[in-house]
């Protein structure tokens, strides 16, 4: 089972860690658990970030309603538990107009 679909069952088993950032930073963005719940049953990851400690972490592209938010969120097959990091709105000073694909840095 990939690992995107892991976090996905685990959404429906309430097995979720909000770091305190992510709930910080989604205040700020207008950004709701729902708006982050959806993303990644939408989703898709986009970049894998396997050196991240303590868990391997990813960046997820999905919608929520007609809005894209990317969600970065780690997996810990262990407790089979997603940790929520950060979810924003991708913008196209970083990203191409799609919301997936990063623009090159200049």
């Amino acid at each position: 089972m990939n690992t995107l679909v892991k976090m996905q069952e685990a959404l429906e088993k309430r097995n979720i860690i909000w770091r305190r950032h992510v709930l910080s930073r989604m205040l700020e963005r207008n950004i709701s658990r729902d708006d982050v719940f959806n993303a990644i049953q939408d989703g898709e990851i986009i970049e894998s970030y396997p050196e991240d400690k303590p868990y391997p972490s990813y960046l997820i592209s999905g919608f929520s309603g007609n809005k894209r938010i990317h969600v970065v969120a780690s997996w810990d097959d262990g407790a089979q538990a997603v940790y929520i990091i950060t979810a924003y709105i991708p913008d196209e000073d970083h990203f191409q107009e799609n919301g997936i694909a990063r623009k090159a840095r200049q």
